[in-house]
């Protein structure tokens, strides 16, 4: 009768095993699959996979493949400078090109050339789309 309770114990174990590693491997497979149709920072979040909170963001894979989120204007670094408008206030530079901001009331699309005047009081002024003349030394 001991002989038949081992055996018993045995065979309920090596079926309780199959049955696990079955799991573990059907559990694999559908990662996989999940990793196989990531191919954008915007699946593997949607899959629900790691994000790292850096700038710009990644998501990162059990395989060990990252996804970095794409940033409009991403990869240009302007000047922090900064010009002084004809009202006082002041504009910085934007991307692509690292082209000043419009100013209130200008004209977005003229590019007036980059030159410099000085005036009588040392300040210095660029010249003010839509005309392009120099701003009034005051």
């Amino acid at each position: 009768m001991n002989e038949k309770k081992l055996m018993a114990i045995s065979i309920v174990l090596i079926l309780l095993t199959i049955i696990i590693l079955t799991l573990a491997q059907t559990i694999y497979l559908k990662g996989q699959k999940t990793i196989d149709s990531v191919n954008s920072f915007e699946d593997c979040q949607k899959a629900g996979y790691p994000i790292a909170e850096i700038y710009p963001k990644q998501c990162f894979l059990p395989d060990g493949q990252s996804f970095t989120r794409e940033v409009p204007g991403d990869g240009v670094m302007c000047t922090m400078d900064a010009k002084e408008c004809p009202d006082g206030s002041y504009v910085g530079r934007t991307g692509p090109n690292c082209d000043f901001s419009p100013c209130p009331g200008e004209v977005d699309n003229v590019n007036c050339p980059e030159d410099i005047k000085t005036c009588p009081s040392g300040k210095d002024v660029t010249r003010i789309p839509p005309r392009c003349e120099f701003a009034p030394c005051l």
